[in-house]
C-alpha cells in the first residue's frame, strides 16, 4: 500500500511542478500548495490533470479544503 502512495507522490510532484514551472525537489513534503506559488487556475488546471491521469473523480468541495501536496496524495490514493 506504501508503494502505491509513494507512486501517487511523486506523479503528483511531477504534475505540480511541471505547473508551475520548478524542480521537483523544490516541493518538500509538507509544503503547500499556497506557498509553492498555485493559484487558482492552477489549482483547477492541477485537479483536471489529476482526474485524468488517475481516472477518478475529486470532490470539488473536499478538493479545495486540500492544501498541501501530502493531502493531495492522500485523497487520490484514497480514490484508487
Amino acid at each position: 500500500m506504501a508503494d502505491a502512495r509513494q507512486d501517487v507522490y511523486a506523479v503528483l510532484v511531477e504534475m505540480v511542478a511541471k505547473q508551475l514551472a520548478i524542480d521537483a525537489n523544490q516541493i518538500k513534503v509538507g509544503a503547500t500548495l499556497e506557498n509553492l506559488g498555485v493559484d487558482s487556475l492552477d489549482r483547477v488546471e492541477l485537479i483536471m490533470q489529476i482526474e485524468e491521469k488517475f481516472g477518478v473523480a475529486l470532490d470539488d468541495v473536499t478538493a479545495e479544503k486540500l492544501e498541501t501536496v501530502d493531502q493531495f496524495v492522500d485523497y487520490v490514493h484514497s480514490l484508487i
